[in-house]
């Protein structure tokens, strides 16, 4: 049973998994660590790249697609146990990693960026569609699927408004397959500005560990 994590989450989360057993991977998005390239880093690198007609968020999902199936082959993981989790820009990348494979069992988004209206796209704006990039348009993919969210209450970087508004879509999209509103947790915290604080990070792993040792 794997964790596949994108990003860094707060290692309290990775001893959890580590704790019960479990494996943990995580590799790097585009534009990160040596996957630096022509585009830049992180978020302005995600901009330039995607204003050149480079998508690095469907880059991400061919390789993420890529490591579970390399998982799978090498028996370390298996379909429909294996979970994701990420911090901020990565939580965003776990949910449209998970809305494209059906083998990834639960994620976790710890102030997940939902809509890059909000961080770091400005100078896109008007020049390349960046709403269809919102994770409120892929919540038919992810109906019926377990999800995590925590979120500051005042977490003026990713937004805490679209959040919210992503979890309401999600209830939506399940309402609408005929699920219950049990598949998604949705928590607004005290943490202050754009910040996961620890207890979050272990109920997450407590929910990812469920959902992977249950089905």
């Amino acid at each position: 049973m794997t964790r596949i994590l994108s990003g860094y989450p707060d290692f309290i989360a990775t001893d959890c998994f580590l704790n019960a057993g479990h494996r943990v991977l995580t590799f790097d998005a585009p534009n990160h660590g040596e996957r630096i390239d022509k585009y830049g880093s992180h978020i302005e690198g995600f901009c330039n790249a995607y204003m050149d007609g480079v998508d690095p968020f469907k880059i991400f999902i061919e390789d993420g697609k890529a490591v579970i199936d390399h998982c799978i082959a090498s028996g370390y993981a298996r379909p429909g146990r294996i979970v994701i989790g990420g911090v901020s820009r990565f939580g965003y990348l776990a949910f449209r990693l998970m809305a494209e494979d059906r083998r990834i069992s639960a994620a976790a988004g710890y102030a997940p960026v939902t809509d890059w209206n909000d961080i770091g796209f400005d100078k896109a704006k008007g020049k390349v569609d960046i709403d269809c990039l919102r994770l409120t348009n892929f919540v038919s993919q992810l109906a019926g699927r377990h999800i995590f969210i925590s979120v500051g209450n005042h977490d003026g970087i990713v937004n805490t408004s679209s959040c919210m508004r992503f979890f309401l879509a999600l209830m939506e999209a399940n309402k609408r397959a005929g699920f219950d509103d049990s598949y998604v947790d949705f928590y607004t915290t005290e943490d202050p500005g754009h910040t996961c604080s620890g207890p979050w990070y272990t109920k997450s792993a407590e929910f990812l560990c469920k959902h992977v040792n249950f089905g």
